[in-house]
């Protein structure tokens, strides 16, 4: 396994993980400066200068790739971004999902949200960035009338 992957919203939920990536291995949490977590109805991060997302950290095979591209809707609802992190003294491309559609903010269902916050709970994750996530979706929905 030579790839890795960023996961920040349902895929930290480790059952779901291993569901559509048998052979995903979780290596730990990470922490992405200068993005914030946000909903579109499903999670996204979005590129916030002072920022940080916390997520997981997969180290996943081209097969995995091809089901989570399925799973997430590669490329029509997601692209893929890339950034490079430094892991064992050596740098690593990491890639993640970032929405196309990023002009709105919509709250996440209830069970999708649990799923994730499962994945928190799995990953050794504080839910306060979740938490205010789903909080700041919901008051730009309030303040535009939705």
């Amino acid at each position: 396994m030579n790839k890795y992957y960023f996961a920040y919203g349902s895929n930290l939920n480790h059952d779901h993980m291993n569901f559509r990536c048998p052979n995903a291995r979780f290596v730990g949490t990470l922490t992405l400066p200068d993005w914030e977590l946000v909903f579109r109805g499903v999670a996204d991060i979005s590129q916030q200068p002072g920022k940080e997302v916390q997520g997981g950290l997969y180290a996943i095979t081209n097969v995995c790739e091809q089901a989570l591209d399925i799973y997430e809707g590669y490329p029509h609802l997601y692209t893929k971004g890339y950034f490079t992190i430094k892991m064992d003294k050596k740098k690593q491309d990491v890639m993640t999902y970032l929405m196309n559609d990023r002009n709105y903010l919509s709250e996440p269902n209830g069970s999708y949200l649990e799923t994730i916050k499962q994945g928190y709970r799995d990953c050794g994750l504080p839910l306060e960035q979740l938490n205010q996530s789903v909080i700041n979706s919901k008051e730009v929905n309030n303040v535009l009338g939705y």
